[in-house]
């Protein structure tokens, strides 16, 4: 029986590509991983690391006392782990962070940042404020929807709604027939609007360290998903080390930031807009 071992769980069945690349490092590095599944037919049965599953979950809703059987399975194995719930989605994110000092009650580490600072990160139209203020730049915004030239991007303000309920996503209006579909809403005050940029698509990661240090990274992306889900195909890039992308570092650790976030951005011309981020 292993003592004092740091641990981290693992909730699969979302984000999938990114747990099995968590997996593997986690497997190349010798640290210790356990995971939760989302039920019976999670993919992550098809893998090398199904024997790593020590439970699977009965719905997709959270509960703290979830963790602490989760920690008692860990224990009877793993004595004294000092465990952490990897951070795989944004629901989950939110949940961990909300339960923070429940969980740390359970000796259960929330690796994430303060919650506050994370909505402000995370919450679209929180972010687009925070990057006009350290001269990061964001495509223009409309103050009304009836000010907007097509094609422009209706987004949800906040992650949650003010029903508590997860937005939409953003939505692409191209033409009038689109238009007058999204103006039959009943949630119009949730939306802010900006014009659509057409241009290159990149991912940029950013690691903030404790001691105020930038690490940074880019991808240029080719394929993506519909809907705005997984890029499928992308290729390495410089872009991180333009200019106008130090601001980034300037942003993030005067709001004292650290850990990881990744910035999806546009870039047509010599512009580069940012998009949305995730924390």
């Amino acid at each position: 029986m292993l003592d004092n071992t740091k641990l981290f769980l693992i909730f699969s069945g979302y984000n999938n590509r990114g747990v099995l690349s968590f997996c593997r490092f986690c497997n190349e590095n010798e640290i210790l991983f356990k995971i939760v599944a989302i039920g019976p037919y999670d993919p992550i049965y098809e893998t090398d690391y199904a024997n790593r599953v020590i439970s699977e979950r009965s719905s997709t809703e959270l509960k703290v006392e979830h963790f602490n059987q989760f920690r008692q399975v860990i224990e009877a194995s793993v004595q004294d782990a000092e465990l952490y719930v990897l951070p795989t989605s944004e629901f989950l994110n939110r949940f961990l962070l909300d339960n923070r000092n429940a969980l740390s009650d359970l000796r259960i580490k929330v690796p994430l940042c303060d919650g506050s600072l994370y909505e402000s990160i995370s919450d679209k139209k929180s972010f687009g404020d925070l990057c006009l203020k350290y001269g990061v730049a964001i495509p223009n915004e409309y103050s009304s929807i009836d000010m907007c030239s097509i094609p422009f991007v209706a987004k949800p303000k906040k992650y949650f709604n003010d029903r508590k309920v997860v937005s939409t996503k953003p939505i692409l209006i191209e033409d009038s027939l689109q238009l007058n579909e999204f103006l039959k809403r009943d949630d119009l005050d949730e939306f802010f609007y900006q014009d659509f940029i057409n241009g290159d698509s990149y991912y940029l990661l950013c690691h903030i360290s404790n001691d105020g240090s930038c690490t940074m990274y880019s991808q240029k992306n080719f394929v993506q998903q519909g809907e705005g889900l997984s890029i499928i195909a992308a290729k390495s890039s410089n872009v991180h080390l333009s200019l106008p992308i130090q601001n980034y570092k300037s942003l993030f650790t005067s709001l004292g930031f650290v850990g990881l976030v990744m910035i999806e951005i546009r870039v047509t011309g010599s512009e580069i807009y940012m998009i949305e981020a995730n924390p």
